[in-house]
């Protein structure tokens, strides 16, 4: 679709993309419910740091496999899972957090950081976009 369309998406609170962004960044726009009034839109990219923590990480039981979050186990039991090389994630991080194992055996915590928006005139006007699946 074209940027004029997919605003009408965003000011409905549906996230947008570039097709080129290869799904790992996207727009949203922040809705006030009662009017119905974009008050501004935000620019989320995918990023991958190491998984920094505390000790106590070992007491913790809110853990389980990433998008299966019925049931909550201990980190050693997910450790087992990330030596399955599965994403892992705690119950109270946002559904888009995980740690996972790289080749290196090192935790990488995967996460979205707001950016500056900064994109060229050509993408605005030529590129095809596309909504954001919320999964």
């Amino acid at each position: 679709m074209r940027f004029y369309d997919a605003v009408n998406y965003l000011k409905q609170g549906k996230k947008i993309a570039a097709k080129q962004w290869d799904k790992r960044s996207y727009l949203q726009a922040t809705i006030i419910e009662l009017t119905n009034e974009v008050v501004n839109i935000k620019y989320y990219s995918e990023v991958f740091n190491p998984y920094t923590y505390e000790n106590d990480i070992i007491l913790e039981n809110d853990w389980c496999v990433y998008k299966e979050c019925d049931t909550t186990y201990s980190f050693y039991e997910m450790l087992l899972k990330l030596k399955e090389h599965k994403k892992i994630t705690k119950k109270s991080w946002e559904k888009y957090q995980y740690i996972f194992t790289d080749g290196n055996k090192n935790l990488v915590f995967r996460t979205m950081e707001e950016r500056k928006f900064v994109v060229d005139f050509d993408t605005l006007l030529n590129s095809e976009w596309e909504l954001v699946d919320e999964n």
